[in-house]
């Protein structure tokens, strides 16, 4: 007679459990029934925390957690991005403004619909606004965000997708959502996305074979229609770190300050200076959470 097979581990039962439909309820309350290890993970607060969103200062390491979303999300695949911002307008500095009046912009693929959903949360309200529901970009079923910080730039907000096809543009003002097509060569995975000087959107890629990172800046025509992206600067990483680095990946971008983030298999990760080429490494502590947590950085709109 064949040994019974071995349980599941309850970290994996919890991610299969994360990946219900989170506007069907009742397939959380059929699981439960299955047996007394997935009820109880299915009743604990750890999990319900997993389908929370919390406020995070990544220098204090403070959360703050927010109100219950007036709609549904899914933990995975990631359908949704949001995004701190500083209400302070131009009162403020933004110098020291950790916990000042802030905003939180969330959106949510709904693929329902193949729409994008937004809400806006408002610390001085203690609420979230209203949904809106974009008309102009239409989504794709395989479509999700990266799980990457949003950029500002004026009075938009630009996420990646995971898919080929691009980057997210959401409109502030008039809370429409639209794409900006990006080369079909290049692989969303390894796209971080960059703040320009001059005010310009940009991208770093990695050419992993040849390990050299190349970055990219946004030119727009007369019309936004005819903006494209063009490649500016390639710097080779074998002379910057002075030895190879095994499966470099970009990790992140310090807008304000120029900064990439590039995490390497076996050191670890560094930080490299964009205009002086300079590298550091870069000592790293887990923040790791239950929650699903927005960084503050507070920027002005």
């Amino acid at each position: 007679m064949a040994p019974p097979p071995a349980e599941l581990v309850e970290e994996i039962v919890e991610e299969v459990l994360l990946r219900f439909p989170p506007d069907d309820p009742a397939s959380l309350v059929r699981a439960a029934l299955v047996c007394r290890l997935w009820r109880r993970l299915v009743s604990a607060a750890a999990f319900r925390r997993r389908t929370e969103l919390a406020v995070w200062d990544p220098v204090t390491g403070e959360q703050r957690e927010l109100p219950s979303l007036p709609m549904q999300f899914n933990v995975y695949p990631r359908t949704w991005a949001a995004a701190v911002l500083c209400a302070g307008g131009g009162n403020c500095d933004h110098l020291d403004c950790r916990w000042g009046s802030f905003l939180v912009v969330f959106m949510d693929i709904k693929h329902n619909s193949n729409k994008i959903c937004s809400c806006v949360y408002s610390s001085e309200l203690a609420a979230w606004g209203e949904q809106t529901f974009s008309d102009r970009l239409r989504c794709r079923r395989r479509d999700c965000f990266k799980p990457e910080p949003g950029v500002l730039m004026g009075n938009s907000l630009y996420f990646l997708f995971n898919s080929n096809h691009g980057i997210v543009r959401y409109d502030l003002t008039t809370r429409e959502a639209s794409m900006i097509d990006i080369r079909p060569a290049f692989n969303p995975q390894d796209i971080v996305l960059m703040t320009m000087d001059d005010g310009r959107l940009g991208f770093a890629t990695i050419d992993k074979g040849r390990l050299k990172l190349n970055l990219w800046s946004r030119v727009v025509g007369r019309d936004d229609k005819e903006a494209r992206f063009v490649q500016f600067r390639v710097i080779d990483l074998l002379k910057v770190f002075n030895a190879p680095k095994r499966w470099p990946r970009l990790s992140g971008f310090a807008h304000g300050a120029g900064v990439l983030f590039i995490w390497t298999l076996l050191d670890g990760l560094y930080s490299m200076d964009i205009k002086s080429e300079e590298v550091r490494k870069v000592p790293v502590t887990s923040t790791r959470s239950k929650r699903n947590l927005i960084y503050s950085w507070w920027t002005k709109i």
